[in-house]
């Protein structure tokens, strides 16, 4: 009887020392997570509610092996039909859906460098029907699923007032109204009222411009 109580005495010590192990593991994870560093999303349409492509880009802040992307977009986001349409900085991969969460999974995860740019292209989303400012929370995964990196915001905003649509370039940071391809800085497609003064240090150009 009483081995038998000795070795219930070690059982128990052992798992208190495994679930101390776990606890301490769990503890690094969270420790060691950094937040993403320039997130940017971009929706084609920002009307709520309106069919989508969304781009959505970050840079590692952590060298490991990335195996998964989840990406927590705003409550009433219709996920179901999403696709993805192209990727850069991280291996081809496969999407699912987890609520209001997608979740990007590598096919063949490889160690990636901190301060490499990934954007991941997804479309065939319709956007929440709520009109507001808005979040897509980024969270880079390794193969158990432990956090490397995030969760870190990306920010846009979605509108129910009929007018042009505001788009950014994720690529090379233009902006356009009325134009989805904005070839400078900043192009509209449409009038512009200002009432202010427009300053420039260079020309200003009228018509046709070299």
């Amino acid at each position: 009887m009483l081995a038998n109580s000795k070795s219930i005495v070690k059982n128990l010590q052992l798992l208190s020392l495994i679930v101390i192990a776990a606890i301490v593991v769990a503890s690094v994870n969270i420790a060691f997570a950094a937040p993403l560093t320039t997130p940017f999303v971009s929706p084609s349409s920002n009307y709520a509610g309106k069919a989508s492509q969304y781009a959505v880009q970050f840079t590692t802040a952590s060298t490991d092996t990335i195996a998964k992307i989840k990406m927590d977009f705003p409550t009433g986001t219709l996920l179901t039909n999403a696709r993805v349409i192209d990727v850069n900085g991280i291996g081809v991969g496969t999407l699912s859906v987890v609520g209001d969460s997608l979740i990007y999974t590598v096919t063949s995860p490889q160690s990636i460098s901190a301060g490499v740019q990934i954007t991941l292209f997804v479309g065939k989303i319709a956007n929440s029907p709520t009109a507001a400012p808005s979040n897509i929370a980024i969270t880079t995964l390794n193969g158990s699923d432990g956090i490397i990196d995030g969760p870190t915001n990306g920010s846009f905003t979605l509108q129910t007032k009929l007018g042009s649509t505001l788009t950014v370039v994720d690529s090379t940071g233009k902006v356009g109204i009325g134009t989805s391809t904005p070839a400078e800085k900043l192009d509209v497609i449409g009038n512009i009222r200002l009432t202010g003064n427009i300053v420039s240090p260079n020309d200003i150009c009228i018509g046709t411009c070299p």
